[in-house]
């Protein structure tokens, strides 16, 4: 057992008690900083002394005594009290646990129950303090993650709700606490149209985590459809029984709306006119439209990889409109490009270099409509 350095505030009006407490303790191997007589000047001396625990008669001399020196340090500093007292009555012990003491001992006392007492007393408190801060690094997380967390008792009712749930929901906590999930966590089925059932009582049925697909739909408080996944898990104890849930839920609205976006720019490419390619920045195909395909006459497999200059009769004008890219990051021109069967065709080209949002060069774009027939018109 390590008591080294573990110091004992001693709380007692009657010096010559104290002084024998301050011997059985320093006994034990504990370290006595300081003897208090009066209720008013515990607290000071705590913040002076910092000691681990304090033995605290309730009887002192002064106004105050020692349970309400004790309300004083439970609300000021994270020390942990124990009562030594020759009164026992009933009226004192309820005052007494109102403050949460760590442990209770009555006059006289033997020094094994006084080091069994501040033992018990020292790791109960310990172990709370672990507690509190796995509490609150627990509570931080949850607040500050992006995804919605609800959590439940074992019957479905809110006990947790952090604020990204409640952003995403339209309930506050205060409302929805003690309200049932279904009553908060109303999803439909995006393709049917029709309320998913069951998944709720699911999670309670199982032992394993149940994921919804991404075609689901929440309906907040106000009404609105919102696009989610949810993943949601039982809360168990070591013995296996259920004591809650646990329901993740995040907004994927902005995900789908860029899934369509890009849906719509992809199937405008490629329905487009125009041929239209990507190529990387050393010049090979990466992407070709239908149109493209047309003009040129080659397969998508026989496009792809194959070099941009190619495609042109000319390999010096081909290299000019390179530079021109690489120089000005644009090029607007007409060339004389050649198609797979060597034939000769008249294109208008606009080409630029593609960046990224750091303005970093990712790619080329090119655009090119067939001009032949207007040029041997003129």
């Amino acid at each position: 057992m390590n008591l080294v350095m573990k110091r004992i505030l001693v709380v007692e009006d009657q010096r010559i008690v104290g002084l024998d407490i301050q011997g059985k303790l320093e006994g034990l191997g504990y370290e006595v900083p300081s003897i208090v007589s009066r209720g008013e000047d515990v607290l000071e001396t705590a913040k002076k002394t910092r000691p681990n625990l304090v033995l605290m008669d309730i009887r002192l001399e002064g106004k105050m005594d020692g349970i309400e020196a004790a309300v004083q340090l439970r609300h000021s500093l994270d020390v942990p009290v124990v009562y030594i007292t020759a009164y026992a009555d009933d009226d004192t012990l309820k005052r007494a646990k109102l403050t949460e003491p760590y442990g209770y001992l009555l006059k006289p006392f033997e020094e094994r129950d006084l080091c069994i007492t501040i033992e018990m007393a020292l790791y109960k408190h310990s172990v709370e303090r672990k507690l509190r801060e796995s509490e609150i690094w627990l509570s931080t997380t949850l607040n500050s993650i992006g995804d919605a967390v609800i959590a439940t008792d074992r019957k479905g009712y809110i006990n947790f709700m952090n604020p990204a749930a409640e952003r995403l929901t339209g309930w506050n906590k205060e409302d929805a606490v003690y309200k049932h999930i279904n009553d908060i966590l109303k999803i439909t089925d995006e393709d049917t149209d029709k309320p998913v059932k069951g998944f709720v009582e699911a999670v309670f049925k199982g032992k394993t985590v149940l994921r919804l697909v991404e075609n689901t739909l929440l309906f907040n408080r106000q009404d609105d459809a919102i696009a989610i996944t949810a993943s949601a898990a039982p809360i168990s104890n070591e013995k296996g029984n259920i004591l809650g849930a646990v329901f993740v839920i995040r907004n994927i609205s902005g995900k789908k709306r860029a899934e369509e976006e890009l849906r719509i720019r992809d199937w405008a490419m490629k329905s487009s006119i125009s041929a239209i390619v990507l190529a990387d920045l050393e010049g090979r195909l990466t992407y070709v439209n239908p149109s493209f395909l047309s003009m040129w006459g080659y397969k998508q497999r026989e496009a792809l990889g194959r070099s941009i200059v190619g495609l042109w009769q000319n390999r010096d004008r081909a290299m000019e409109m390179l530079n021109s890219l690489n120089d000005k990051g644009s090029f607007i021109g007409e060339i004389t490009a050649q198609k797979k069967d060597t034939s000769l065709f008249d294109v208008q080209l606009i080409a630029s270099i593609v960046k990224d949002r750091s303005n970093k060069p990712i790619c080329m774009m090119a655009s090119f409509v067939d001009i032949t027939d207007r040029k041997r018109a003129i």
